[in-house]
């Protein structure tokens, strides 16, 4: 990863890494698209913001902040995912430990 501004701006970066953070696919709340044009940009992050919305606070940002890279806004939802994040990664773990019995 370069900037971490630019990197995020087509959506692609952010869906792989919440997927990643979750355990879960997004691929229920849409599917992206390319990303060449802002709109199609910018529809890549609404989906992304759908999952967010429903696992983080996340009043005061939205996508188009995402898009025009508002950094103390990026920045401030990257922490408050991570630790939403490590919980729900150790409820997983305990999960799989409960399972393998």
């Amino acid at each position: 990863m370069g900037e971490l501004t630019s990197d995020l701006r087509d959506g692609f970066v952010l869906y792989h890494l919440l997927e990643e953070l979750a355990g879960v696919s997004l691929r229920p709340l849409g599917k992206l698209s390319r990303g060449r044009m802002k709109i199609q940009q910018v529809a890549n992050l609404n989906i992304d913001f759908k999952f967010l919305e429903n696992t983080v606070c996340t009043v005061g940002i939205g996508p188009q902040d995402v898009y025009d890279g508002n950094k103390r806004l990026i920045l401030g939802l990257c922490a408050r995912r991570a630790p939403c994040a490590a919980a729900a990664r150790a409820r997983r773990d305990a999960f799989r430990a409960r399972s393998s019995w």
